[in-house]
């Protein structure tokens, strides 16, 4: 007997939103993100210039988001990631990979095998049905003698799958290894692998196959709950990654709060003056707050219903008496992150409210 089927009732759940109206909820509760992003002035230079990028300009960048929890990083890193995503699907940009590392992503085998997630494995089996061949001076390592043995053994798609693996640091086994003529053992080194992964992004840019690959890092500041040597590890692998690549072909975008930039510019000025540094700014004033939370309603609203942005709830009134509160609070402006919470809390308590009022009833004459 199953304990899922024929015991869901429709009528609950999400569908209490309905009675405000809206189709799902509007706003996240607090630390979730949802898919909903509103323009903001500061981050305008890198818009345009990650646009330029797509457009067909080869030369990459590095950006670095900087700003205090709650602010809106990870929501605009998840909002890149997804149109990105949309776009390659819909055929609006080609030859172009993406990777989101996550705050919970950082060790320096995991920076690799995001690059290699971004190649992908399907990308590397169209690269294989070519002619194309390893740049000079990678005839007699182990990557050359990969191509030369994985075209002749003809299953293109688990040749590209070990490739993907074997240089995302993954474990590998003997005998496959000796089928590529690997000879080197079990895993391969991160810092081996990163001229590797130069040479496969320049294969696969002559073939016209991938020509971009961006990485998003988010929560960067949880490099710094590494042990010591871990950090300086990971980061002097992300300077040889970039340093590997010298912009062209990939742009990078890091997130993270202004104390792990700081320890970066201590640390390794270097790669710090690789990036362009961007502040990202809470919420500073009523109008900005009402423009940002009707946004979130204006995703979520029935337009069957023909409604009025200002006066569902809730209303113009009830966002600007919220931000009000939270400012008086907390100096130096609002986050984002609590003023959805903010707005949420009020939503709930209203939603809680109207169930529990018993409707009117006219009196009989």
């Amino acid at each position: 007997m199953s304990f899922l089927r024929g015991q869901v009732d429709p009528s609950k759940g999400e569908h209490r939103y309905a009675r405000v109206g809206y189709l799902k909820p509007p706003f996240p509760t607090q630390g979730e993100v949802f898919d909903v992003y509103v323009p903001r002035d500061e981050l305008g230079e890198l818009q345009q210039d990650l646009l330029a990028f797509l457009s067909g300009r080869d030369q990459g960048k590095v950006w670095a988001l900087s700003g205090r929890q709650g602010v809106g990083k990870s929501n605009f890193l998840r909002m890149v990631k997804r149109q990105l995503e949309e776009m390659r699907a819909e055929g609006e940009v080609s030859a172009t990979g993406v990777h989101l590392f996550h705050g919970n992503s950082w060790a320096p085998s995991y920076l690799i095998a995001g690059v290699s997630d971004a190649i992908g494995a399907e990308t590397v089996a169209k690269l294989l049905g070519t002619a194309t061949q390893p740049p000079a001076g990678f005839a007699q390592t182990d990557f050359g003698r990969f191509w030369s043995r994985a075209r002749s053994q003809g299953n293109l798609t688990a040749a590209s799958e070990f490739l993907m693996r074997w240089l995302g640091g993954a474990q590998t086994y003997a005998p496959e290894r000796t089928t590529y003529g690997i000879t080197a053992r079990d895993r391969l080194a991160p810092a081996i692998a990163v001229p590797y992964l130069r040479a496969l992004v320049e294969m696969l840019s002559v073939s016209d196959i991938l020509k971009r690959i961006i990485l998003l890092f988010d929560e960067l500041e949880n490099v710094q709950a590494m042990r010591p040597a871990q950090q300086v590890e990971y980061m002097q692998l992300l300077k040889t990654l970039l340093n590997a690549f010298n912009w062209q072909g990939m742009y990078v975008l890091l997130a993270g709060a202004p104390a792990v930039f700081n320890y970066v510019q201590s640390t390794l000025p270097s790669l710090a003056g690789r990036w362009k540094l961007v502040e990202l700014q809470p919420l500073r004033s009523v109008e900005h707050a009402l423009r940002f939370a009707e946004e979130y309603k204006r995703h979520a609203i029935n337009p069957k219903r023909n409604p009025d942005l200002a006066n569902v709830f809730p209303t113009e009134i009830d966002i600007k008496a919220a931000y009000i509160d939270l400012s008086q609070e907390r100096s130096g402006g609002v986050r984002q992150r609590d003023m959805l919470s903010k707005l949420h809390e009020l939503l709930e308590a209203h939603l809680t409210k109207s169930a529990s009022t018993p409707p009117r009833t006219v009196p009989r004459s």
